[in-house]
């Protein structure tokens, strides 16, 4: 990786000769630096034995959470709006995004929240459009989801 670099600091070409030769060696070093991902991602789908017709439907899965983020989305009802049962579900989320489908949830609703707060909305107004029936509760997840409270978040938007 280190010589990629080098070739890339001490290129002497110029032009459009300069252009390509950077294109390649920037290519080159991303090749490098993402195959381990992509060798992983093979050994976890033979390993987990996880077909890709199963990888689309938990990506299906994943754009249905991310799709309803005014309520927390069960297992029971992804499993349903996908054709995969629970069980894979799980699973699948665990490999592919290396969360539960619950953390993944939570995790996007709490950062559609902070959006909403940012945007200038009040506490009161954003627990019931990520699903929560009172303040108490939505503060108490947002908290432990984002390390503050939302009241913070609403502060630093003011000041």
């Amino acid at each position: 990786m280190q010589r990629i670099v080098n070739q890339i600091v001490e290129c002497s070409y110029t032009g459009f000769f300069r252009s390509m030769f950077l294109k390649l060696k920037v290519e080159e070093l991303l090749m490098m630096l993402l195959a381990p991902c992509f060798r992983a991602m093979e050994v976890s789908k033979t390993f987990f034995k996880i077909s890709d017709e199963q990888i689309k439907k938990i990506d299906k899965a994943r754009k249905y959470v991310e799709e309803n983020l005014t309520r927390a989305v069960t297992i029971k009802e992804l499993s349903k709006e996908v054709g995969l049962s629970q069980l894979k579900i799980k699973d699948g989320f665990k490999i592919l995004f290396g969360k539960t489908v619950f953390e993944y949830s939570l995790r996007h609703r709490m950062d559609y929240a902070t959006q909403l707060l940012l945007k200038g909305q009040s506490v009161n107004e954003v627990y019931p459009q990520v699903g929560y029936a009172n303040q108490a509760s939505f503060s108490y997840a947002f908290k432990n989801c984002t390390g503050i409270t939302p009241t913070r978040v609403k502060k630093m938007k003011e000041g």
